[in-house]
C-alpha cells in the first residue's frame, strides 16, 4: 500500500515536503541561500546556507591577554573572527539573486561599538540602496529583531550578538526555575527569539544570520537550522559545522577569501553613516512597509 501511494509521487513533490529520495543529499535549490564563494560552499553540508535561522559563532584570534583585553574594546568578537565576512558574502549574493531584495543588518548600540563601514560594502559587491542598518539599545535588540524578521519585508536579516545577554538575561527566579524545570529545561531568552525567527522564516521567508561569540556561554543550545565555529586567518578562514539540519557536524575546513572580501579588522575607526541607518525610536511600521515597497 505504501509503495502503491508512493507512486504517484515524483522526486519534486517529495523534495517539496521535505522528504529526500535515494543519495540525494543536498536541499532543494530554493531552501539553500547561495553564497557566490565557490570554496566555502564546497565546504558546507548542503553547498550554503540553509533557509532560516543560521549561527555563524567566532572564534577570536588570541594574542596574548593584553592585547585581546585591547582588541575587544574596540571591536567584539562576532565582528572579528570572520562571521562578519560570511554575513557580508550572503548579503551580496541576496542582492546579485534578486534586484528588489532588501537586507538588514542589526547591531546593538553598544558604547564604541562600531558600525559597518560603507565603502567596504561597496567594494564587496553590496547594494547600500537595499541596506537597512538597525542600532537599537541592547535591552530592545530582541523585540526589534522579531518585528523586523515578522515583517516580510527583508530576504535576510544579519544580527550582530555580541554579548551573550543581548537577547535578553536568562531568567532564573524560583518561579521561573520552576517553569523551566516542568518543560524540562532552562528557559533561555535567547532560544526564544531564536524560535520566532524561525517562525517568520516559514511564514514570510526571512532568512536570519546570526553573529556570536563562540566563546560565551548560554544555558541551552539554541534552535538553529545550523551552526558554524568561524576564525580568522590570514587570508583565509577556518571553520567547522557544529550543527546542520541532520543534527551531525563535519570536519574542520580552510577557506581561501575571495578577493573582493574585505577585512574588517584593518577597518579605521571613523566610519560614515550608512545610507539606511535608523535607531530603534525611527523603525516605524512606515520604514517598514517602504522597504517592503521596494522589495
Amino acid at each position: 500500500m505504501s509503495a502503491l501511494a508512493t507512486s504517484h509521487l515524483d522526486a519534486t513533490a517529495l523534495a517539496r515536503l521535505g522528504v529526500l529520495q535515494g543519495t540525494e543529499a543536498l536541499l532543494p535549490a530554493r531552501e539553500v541561500l547561495a553564497l557566490g564563494w565557490p570554496e566555502l560552499e564546497d565546504a558546507l553540508p548542503d553547498q550554503g546556507l540553509p533557509r532560516g535561522v543560521v549561527e555563524i559563532a567566532a572564534l577570536p584570534r588570541l594574542h596574548g591577554k593584553a592585547s585581546h583585553a585591547a582588541s575587544a574594546l574596540r571591536c567584539p568578537e562576532s565582528m572579528r573572527g570572520g562571521a562578519t565576512t560570511i554575513a557580508i558574502s550572503a548579503m551580496r549574493s541576496v542582492h546579485a539573486a534578486d534586484e528588489h531584495a532588501w537586507c538588514a543588518w542589526i547591531t546593538p548600540a553598544h558604547a564604541g561599538m562600531p558600525s559597518l563601514y560603507a565603502p567596504a560594502l561597496v567594494q564587496a559587491g553590496v547594494d547600500l540602496d537595499r541596506l537597512l542598518v538597525v542600532r537599537p539599545s541592547p535591552q530592545a535588540l530582541a523585540r526589534t529583531v522579531v518585528k523586523v524578521a515578522a515583517s516580510g519585508a527583508f530576504a535576510l536579516i544579519v544580527i550582530d550578538v555580541p554579548h551573550r545577554n543581548d537577547f535578553g538575561v536568562t531568567r532564573s527566579s524560583s518561579k521561573s526555575s520552576r517553569g523551566a524545570a516542568e518543560l524540562g529545561g532552562a528557559h533561555d531568552a535567547g532560544a526564544v527569539v531564536v524560535r520566532k525567527l524561525a517562525l517568520a522564516a516559514e511564514e514570510s521567508g526571512t532568512s536570519s544570520l546570526l553573529l556570536t561569540s563562540a566563546l560565551s556561554p548560554r544555558s541551552v543550545p539554541w534552535p538553529v537550522a545550523m551552526r558554524i565555529e568561524v576564525e580568522r586567518r590570514p587570508n583565509a578562514l577556518s571553520l567547522r559545522v557544529t550543527k546542520d539540519r541532520r543534527g551531525g557536524g563535519s570536519s574542520a575546513h580552510v577557506v581561501r577569501l575571495l578577493d573582493q572580501t574585505p577585512s574588517f579588522e584593518s577597518t579605521p575607526t571613523p566610519t560614515p553613516t550608512p545610507i539606511h541607518e535608523t535607531q530603534t525610536q525611527t523603525l516605524s511600521r512606515d520604514r517598514i512597509e517602504q522597504c517592503a515597497s521596494v522589495r
